[in-house]
């Protein structure tokens, strides 16, 4: 890339919108093609069936899309936006609605899909030309070269090396337009000029030609021969100088502008350092257009280019008088030397000197008239040999290694999806879940209080509350696990009286409490179950036992002990249901009665099980406590606020209830096996209807 012209401006051209929309007006880029497929369709550029020709179109829509169904050679079946419009014919124009009139017609080269239809969008030219400018880098092949680098990304090889070019090709264009237009501005001043003079030389030759009729005058004497060529010879420099003179006036009138228009005057400048000053001033004129359409005119930037324009003018405005000056002196000794000749031809006879006085006009009409003649030629080869600054050097090509995307990108990509950001949004959930979840947590909540079982989500194909515990499957071990634990946790000999709650309702207590009472009578133990919720009882439900006489019947003095148990379907597994709901649960905890019914139960039971309301909501579980010798609080995975674990672990530290222990409800195990650390290794024997499949040993 040469010539005048700074390399630096010659980028920002080749990112301009205007060169990037003739590229993709020449190429139809706008008008989009595709092969319906899944899961993306085919992009089917410089290999479509059909093409569309866009005669009419607003180009203020939105993407218009389009769907070509082909019916034969000569018709088709069109669809816009999912509308079906109708069966047209090929090479016709069609005025569409919403898009307007365009016209549809086979491409030979190429064949319809399968199914013959063809996708078509039409996209905003706008649209096209922000998305193309964007994958478009110009750079400086090296910072001491005037080599233009082009790159293109995309993913369409031959679309991406067309672009190239055709924006090359569109760039010659513009260049060699660029020079024609000041190469046909200066014959257009030449012609004016030769406009003029044409018809004063025609006037002049009348002149002569009836001053020889009218005086009968044939030629000049010899004398008056030698006077007139000296005369003609001063007369054409000084016609020279007053055209200089002429040129200079009009180039100072155009610098004045805001924008100084050149075009036209250029080719006529004879002075090399003027020529250089007005090539200095054409190339800032550029920078400041392009910087008033992104700059404010306070901008820094525009400021700087706008004093170099100022000083570069006023150069040349110092260079015009200096040629001025230079010109005019020349002008008056010619017009000096011609003082002479004047005398001279005075003493040449009347007639003469009179045909003198014409044929002067007519000499110097006819000299000024070829000078201009001379120039005109010149500049109309110039225009026929105008070649661009630049050339191609290197045609467009595929870079071997794909841009995007890159394999380190990929495989960070692929660690993040498939480890880093799982591990992430199980944290996340963690972090933001205010239930408890697993033993671990529940652990680093209650510290030394020890976790006396772990109780898993009962199995679908059990069907009431109660368990048989003739069964084998994983929940019945996990009670019969929890019954062995309790024999570390009883403090004293003979009959144990064991306590149930949790913090809240819904925690699976009354579960809890009805199947260890049924898995310790399964070892032939006699158990006595007492339902101690007098606020919202629940036990006798699930035993299929009315609720008409119970605990509360005992507590007030109405019935006997023996009175109120009830018998269950279990050996040895007896229960007193609550019976009627009393006014005051608490105040009646507190008599004497309850201290003579645990008395008398541990005669006849060797455990004794109060199932209790939750300590977080009354106060009655806390009564009974003084009673017994052993307490199990019920936890519920997934359901007990972790907010609520500091309060457990305050009432084991401050001692409120006897050897107290946890009891995790609703775990979920894993692939049926225990998975919790008991240190058993338990996996065997529970049966193939849980399991699937005994685990190997």
């Amino acid at each position: 890339m040469g010539g005048n012209k700074i390399v630096e401006n010659e980028m920002e051209v080749f990112k301009s919108r205007t060169l990037m929309k003739k590229a993709i007006e020449a190429l139809n880029l706008n008008v989009q093609y595709f092969s319906e497929a899944n899961p993306y369709d085919i992009d089917l550029y410089g290999k479509s069936p059909i093409i569309v020709t866009l005669i009419d179109v607003d180009s203020s829509l939105g993407v218009s899309k389009m769907k070509i169904q082909k019916l034969s050679n000569s018709k088709f079946k069109l669809y816009l936006n999912k509308k079906n419009l109708g069966v047209y014919e090929f090479n016709k124009i069609l005025n569409v609605s919403t898009i307007g009139k365009i016209t549809i017609r086979l491409n030979a080269n190429f064949v319809f899909p399968d199914n013959n239809n063809v996708l078509v969008n039409i996209v905003p030219i706008d649209r096209i030309i922000e998305a193309n400018l964007e994958k478009l880098d110009v750079s400086l092949l090296n910072q001491k070269s005037t080599v233009l680098k082009l790159a293109f990304q995309e993913t369409i090889i031959a679309r991406g090396k067309d672009i190239l070019r055709q924006l090359h090709h569109e760039y010659l264009l513009s260049s060699l337009v660029d020079k024609n237009i000041e190469a046909s501005n200066t014959l257009k001043f030449i012609d004016e000029r030769l406009g003029l003079i044409t018809s004063e030389l025609q006037q002049v030759e009348r002149d002569v030609q009836n001053y020889k009729s009218k005086e009968g005058f044939t030629d000049l004497s010899s004398e008056a021969n030698l006077f007139l060529e000296k005369v003609k010879e001063a007369d054409l420099k000084l016609n020279e100088a007053s055209i200089r003179l002429n040129v200079l006036d009009n180039l100072e009138k155009s610098i004045q502008s805001p924008s100084s228009n050149l075009n036209g005057l250029f080719s006529l400048i004879e002075d090399p350092i003027l020529f250089r000053l007005l090539g200095q001033l054409e190339e800032l004129e550029v920078q400041k257009q392009k910087l008033d359409k992104t700059v404010q005119p306070s901008n820094p930037q525009y400021q700087v280019v706008l004093n170099q324009i100022n000083s570069v003018k006023q150069s040349i405005r110092e260079n015009i008088n200096n040629q001025k000056r230079t010109i005019l002196i020349t002008k008056n000794t010619i017009v000096k030397s011609n003082s002479a000749l004047e005398t001279s031809i005075k003493q040449i006879p009347k007639k003469e000197r009179e045909f003198i006085s014409i044929k002067r006009q007519q000499e110097i009409k006819e000299s000024l008239y070829l000078l201009l003649l001379q120039k005109k030629e010149e500049t109309a080869i110039s225009y026929a040999s105008t070649v661009a600054d630049s050339r191609l050097i290197d045609e467009a090509f595929v870079n071997p290694t794909p841009i995007k995307p890159k394999p380190v990108v990929l495989y960070t990509l692929a660690l993040l999806f498939g480890i880093v950001i799982p591990l992430l949004i199980v944290n996340l959930k963690t972090a933001l879940n205010d239930k408890v979840v697993t033993r671990a947590e529940l652990e680093s909540f209650i510290k030394n209080l020890p976790i006396s079982g772990e109780i898993s989500l009962k199995p679908k194909s059990i069907g009431g509350p109660l368990l048989d515990f003739s069964g084998n499957q994983f929940i019945h071990e996990q009670f019969r696990m929890l019954r062995s634990n309790l024999k570390f946790l009883t403090r004293s000999e003979g009959s144990n009286v064991l306590l149930l709650t949790s913090n809240i309702s819904g925690e699976g207590k009354s579960f809890i409490s009805l199947n260890v009472a049924a898995c310790i009578a399964s070892y032939g133990k006699r158990v006595l179950l007492i339902n101690a919720d007098l606020r919202k009882p629940k036990l006798h439900e699930y035993l299929g036992v009315d609720n008409t006489i119970g605990f509360v019947n005992f507590l007030i003095g109405e019935e006997t002990l023996l009175k109120v148990i009830r018998n269950t379907s279990h050996d040895h597994f007896d229960f007193i249901s609550c019976g009627p709901i009393p006014p005051n649960p608490s105040e009646l905890l507190e008599n004497t009665k309850l201290n003579e019914l645990i008395s008398e139960a541990r005669t006849l039971y060797d455990y004794i099980i109060f199932d209790c309301p939750p300590v977080g909501l009354v106060s009655d579980a806390l009564n009974i406590a003084n009673f017994c010798d052993t307490t199990l609080f019920v936890v519920r995975s997934e359901y007990t606020p972790k907010i609520v674990l500091p309060t457990v672990l305050n009432l084991f530290k401050e001692k409120k209830f006897p050897s107290m222990s946890v009891v995790f409800n609703g775990t979920k195990g894993m692939n049926g096996y225990y998975g919790y650390g008991y240190g058993y290794g338990y996996g065997y024997g529970y049966g193939e209807n849980f399991f699937g499949k005994k685990k190997k040993s």
